[in-house]
């Protein structure tokens, strides 16, 4: 964090910079966030690390959304994109279906509050 402050403060022109791509990706994936959850959940449910079939599951409680899966668990490389844009691991498997770590990003505009559950 630190460092990016100190990125900002030499050169304050990249705070605008970064904002117009985050509010452009915002836009890009307007009205796309259950399908990007799912389309995560569904990533991640093919990467089970025992080779089962792969689960998703979507519940509504009231206005508490809750997707979930049973395969891979989320690495710091997951977290990591969740962070910074366009650093998913999932970019290097032809396999999988979010591949530049924006979908979820998206949700960050859709709620008042997120909690991820893994492993």
């Amino acid at each position: 964090m630190q460092e990016r402050l100190d990125v900002y403060r030499r050169d304050s022109t990249l705070i605008l910079q970064d904002y117009m791509l985050e509010q452009q990706v915002s836009a890009d994936y307007d009205r796309r966030q259950l399908l990007e959850l799912l389309q995560n959940a569904d990533d991640a449910a093919g990467r089970d690390p025992k080779n089962r079939p792969g689960q998703v599951s979507i519940r509504l409680h009231g206005r508490i959304l809750e997707v979930a899966n049973t395969g891979a668990i989320f690495t710091e490389a997951g977290v990591q994109c969740l962070l910074y844009s366009n650093l998913s691991p999932k970019s290097l498997d032809a396999d999988q279906i979010g591949a530049k770590g924006l979908g979820f990003r998206a949700v960050l505009n859709w709620a008042d509050k997120l909690e991820i559950h893994s492993g």
